[in-house]
């Protein structure tokens, strides 16, 4: 059932890759460094994941991706 939870939210490829960055604890700018992106790149792709997880900080990000699967 997370796994069908997961694919109701449509993240690309890149977002899925920085939902787990933030999961794990990185900021914006340690994001972008690792992805190797600006750190406006990486709050767009932010942005987009609260959008889509229909959220509003980073918190109730991170909660809400637990609880539809993600791994901490």
């Amino acid at each position: 059932m997370k796994s069908d939870e997961k694919v109701k939210y449509q993240l690309t490829g890149r977002e899925d890759e920085v939902l787990k960055l933030l999961i794990s604890g990185l900021n914006h700018r340690e994001i972008a460094n690792l992805l190797a992106i600006s750190p406006h790149t990486s709050r767009e792709y932010i942005s987009r994941i609260y959008s889509k997880l229909n959220v509003s900080n980073r918190v109730q990000c991170v909660i809400k991706a637990i609880d539809i699967g993600y791994a901490i």
